[in-house]
């Protein structure tokens, strides 16, 4: 599940935005296109319909083409300009994802540090910003 929040005083539109999924370093993505809208400080989560059931009661939007298990370089796409980032978009880090912190991206769950207040598309920063806690 991928958790998205609106950290602007402006509703955000939604439909500018997509989810770009590279499995395993393929510079061929799945996409996910969003719809609808993102209040003011609002979070909204989008998930894989395969997902265990426990983890789509909590998704507001569901799609197969969300596929990504830590492996996986994820991007955030605005207006198809690539925006924030999770990996290396054309690289397979291996078994256990990319290190992130003490940790590892692969059947973990990573949670943004709160003082960061926006994107960052650029991997080698982005890489600084995340706590990684056991997988739910």
């Amino acid at each position: 599940m991928i958790e998205l929040y609106n950290p602007s005083d402006i509703t955000a539109d939604l439909s500018q935005y997509s989810i770009k999924c590279f499995a395993s370093g393929p510079n061929n993505p799945n996409v996910v296109q969003l719809s609808g809208t993102l209040p003011t400080k609002g979070r909204t989560s989008c998930g894989n319909s395969q997902a265990d059931p426990n983890v789509l009661v909590l998704c507001d939007m569901v799609s197969s083409e969300l596929k990504f298990d830590g492996d996986d370089a994820v991007g955030l796409y605005k207006n198809d300009v690539l925006i924030d980032m999770i990996g290396e978009i054309g690289v397979n880090p291996g078994n256990t994802g990319w290190q992130v912190g003490t940790g590892f991206t692969k059947n973990n769950t990573l949670r943004r540090g709160y003082d960061v207040r926006g994107p960052t598309a650029y991997w080698t920063i982005s890489v600084l910003q995340w706590d990684v806690l056991p997988d739910r």
